[in-house]
């Protein structure tokens, strides 16, 4: 849901008028239930007018809007990335007049010191009331009464507390209360109707936003905290005229995010199968400071806990930015997850820990999506087992598809969904059905082809016909996929750079023809251009088998390439550093494993 901010954080400057609507008399209750309360001074109506001064964003960040952290590894298979920025939300500090907002909602006192600050005791020397929706009520009709002379008036909100000849903020009565205090001195005469204030924030102002992908951060309200152990924040005492502030000697401050209401501002996103931002933002806690004073770096942290995508998440988050009074800061983090994306049964992406019994994991996402509008792919989780890619039913069998796919592997931009489910005019394989008499194309898809009671191309088929275990939806048809597909999927998941793919030769004379029949481990000498791509075998294995899949190594299917040969079939092979390319004319003897790929 929409981030539910008080009406105090945006308030930059106010008009309160408390006015009289007709002349103060004793009455009952029911009058003074059915006239509107006011105020006098002195038997004349009296107009005050408070102002809340605005918060500013801090003048060191003003330039760059951000102050970067360093990025922390949980150690769990997650990393955090914190920034501290200014608080955008805090309006620009402008002058009272210039501004017809509303006041700060809340609770206010106004009492009045003498020249030489005494304070003023009876009930005709304080007034106070509530500001809702902008509007000053006072608690009960008025009639304050001073002799002419030289007063300053003071008013506060219930953040702050009047105790003897003291003004007392203390932690646990402001965590989600900015406190105010302003003072105005007026030499009263004949005819004074204005008292005019402007109140000072006694507070740095905070708050976190916590953005994970595809799924909520999970928090740990009771043990999520703001400490100093340094700066004894626990409690700020000043005079009655708001200023030498003292700190008491009592050790380190805590606010828990249960007492600050910090994360009651969770959003309401569902599952999608795109990769979005999932944020819960806090709502503001407000550190006490006095005018001048700050908190150093490093002084205030932010305690992190919770669970991110399923896993317990603890981490410690100094402040990189030197706090001060009336400055607005926000805390951002942002959690991203070491293990691989994750599309499950129902179409929807996430990482593991957010699985449930009705939430099943089914692929490993090789192609995210950013919108709604574009394609995503995913590898499935295991092999669909093993398999030729087809088989000699009479004479020398055809590839279904085009002999103008010619050149490297990893360069054919092409797609295994097309060539598992349809087949190209203009191809090899068209040419062996019409010099056979049959008609092309087929009725019935690559995969389902069939000659003599044989199925032809089986490794498409047992592709096409992958079960991962769960009903799915929401997704297209399993496949056999490309060089260019498992390009995009290694990219992805081992974070390689596609430089890695240029030049690696899969169909020319300077490659080595492999034998098959030898061990699919053993080395590979490459005449001219590189074979290869240089990767750790044991990591991609370790990454598939922490979100429950299985990655062996061997020889794999793959769709698409070079058929000008008829019979000449292309694979990759899985070594523990390196992933091979090569190929074979001998395919209908050699099994491979099939890896289904799926889009959604």
């Amino acid at each position: 849901m929409k981030i539910m901010v008080r009406k105090i954080y945006h308030l930059l400057s106010v008009i309160v008028l408390i006015s009289a609507s007709q002349t103060f008399v004793s009455c009952s209750n029911e009058e003074e239930n059915a006239t509107p309360k006011e105020v006098l001074l002195n038997g004349e109506k009296l107009e005050i007018r408070i102002a809340e001064e605005a918060f500013a964003q801090p003048a060191s960040m003003r330039a760059t809007a951000e102050m970067k952290d360093s990025t922390v590894d949980l150690g769990n298979g997650i990393v955090a990335e914190m920034s501290m920025k200014a608080d955008r939300t805090a309006p620009t500090t402008t002058a009272a007049a210039t501004r017809a907002t509303t006041m700060s909602d809340g609770h206010y006192t106004i009492y009045i010191l003498d020249a030489s600050g005494n304070r003023l005791m009876g009930t005709d020397k304080e007034l106070s009331g509530t500001v809702t929706g902008g509007n000053f009520v006072p608690d009960h009709h008025a009639s304050i009464k001073l002799p002419n002379g030289t007063y300053t008036f003071v008013c506060h909100n219930d953040a702050v507390v009047a105790q003897g000849n003291d003004l007392k903020i203390t932690n646990s009565s402001i965590t989600t209360t900015c406190p105010m205090i302003g003072t105005v001195t007026k030499t009263l005469g004949s005819g004074t109707a204005l008292i005019s204030f402007t109140l000072k924030h006694y507070a740095a102002r905070v708050r976190t936003e916590i953005t994970t992908y595809t799924a909520y951060a999970e928090m740990d309200n009771n043990n999520t905290t703001f400490s100093s152990a340094s700066n004894g924040l626990t409690e700020l005492s000043l005079s009655l005229k708001g200023d030498a502030p003292s700190r008491a000697a009592s050790g380190s401050m805590m606010y828990t995010e249960a007492s600050a209401k910090q994360f009651e501002n969770v959003g309401a996103q569902a599952y999608s199968s795109v990769v979005k931002p999932f944020k819960t933002n806090g709502n503001y806690v407000y550190i006490p400071l006095a005018p001048g004073e700050t908190i150093a770096l490093g002084d205030l942290k932010y305690h992190f806990n919770g669970k991110i995508y399923g896993k317990v998440a603890n981490a410690v988050f100094p402040n990189k930015e030197e706090m001060q009074a009336n400055h607005s800061y926000l805390i951002t983090l942002k959690f991203a997850s070491k293990t691989p994306l994750l599309l499950f049964q129902d179409g929807t992406v996430g990482y593991k820990g957010n699985e449930s019994a009705g939430r099943v994991p089914v692929g490993v996402v090789t192609k995210e999506k950013t919108v709604e509008t574009d394609t995503g792919t995913a590898m499935a989780l295991n092999n669909a087992g093993d398999a030729i890619q087809y088989t000699q039913v009479a004479g020398d069998y055809r590839l279904p598809y085009s002999d103008l796919h010619e050149g490297k592997l990893f360069d054919i931009e092409a797609d295994g969904l097309h060539y598992t489910y349809e087949y190209e005019t203009g191809n090899s394989f068209y040419d062996y059905l019409t010099s056979q008499g049959e008609s092309y194309p087929p009725a019935v898809p690559v995969s389902e082809y069939q000659e003599y009671g044989q199925y032809v191309f089986l490794a498409f088929r047992m592709a096409a016909n992958y079960s991962p275990g769960v009903p799915t939806q929401n997704i297209g048809k399993w496949f056999l996929p490309t060089g260019s597909q498992w390009r995009d999927a290694l990219m992805l998941i081992l974070k390689l750079p596609k430089s890695n793919f240029e030049g690696v030769n899969s169909d020319s004379p300077f490659t080595e023809y492999m034998p098959f029949s030898s061990d699919p481990d053993a080395d590979f000498d490459a005449y001219g251009e590189k074979v290869t791509v240089p990767l750790s075998l044991p990591t991609l294995q370790a990454l598939f088998t922490a979100v429950g899949g299985t990655f062996p190594d061997g020889l794999y299917n793959v769709a698409g390439g070079f058929t000008l040969a008829g019979n000449r079939v292309h694979y990759l092979a899985a070594q523990p550093t390196r992933i091979v390319t090569t190929w074979t004319q001998v395919a209908e003897y050699v099994p491979a494993h099939v890896r289904p790929f799926v889009h959604f």
